[in-house]
């Protein structure tokens, strides 16, 4: 049931950054696009570390105003972006563990986990890209309905 609930919150982030992406804002750290940039040393596989390494890396390309957080101020056209928009704003919100109103690199290094995890069918601390290819495809399906 985690599992399912963790899916479908991802799914509405998922769907905002390709949203955003299309209107040609900045895209949000899409879960499958950071595993396929995380892998630092080309094994095919993607550790935590890698993976928490190119979140952090994320951040700072998402951090605009450099101030250390996220908020709606780093999107500027965040408000005309209506209803996709308000998807962006309850990402940022979900990241926000301790709803002070932005997103500190620890707090979106570690919302990060839960995405790892989902991704990670076999649990031995890496993705290879049969279990990359499997976690696109489930969210691509639960994202359709």
């Amino acid at each position: 049931m985690l599992n399912r609930i963790l899916l479908l919150a991802g799914l509405a982030v998922i769907g905002a950054c390709t949203s955003l992406h299309a209107q040609g804002l900045r895209k949000l750290g899409d879960p499958i696009e950071l595993f396929e940039q995380a892998d630092a040393n080309h094994d095919g596989l993607v550790s935590r570390d890698e993976y928490v390494a190119a979140r952090a890396h994320k951040f700072d390309e998402l951090d605009r105003n450099h101030d250390g957080f996220l908020t709606e101020a780093d999107f500027p056209r965040l408000a005309k972006a209506g209803e996709r928009g308000e998807k962006v704003k309850k990402m940022l919100d979900a990241a926000d563990a301790d709803h002070d109103g932005k997103v500190s690199r620890d707090e979106f290094k570690n919302a990060g986990g839960k995405w790892f995890d989902l991704a990670d069918a076999n649990h031995d601390g890496v993705v290879d890209k049969n279990e990359l290819k499997q976690a696109a495809e489930r969210f691509k399906a639960l994202r359709e309905h």
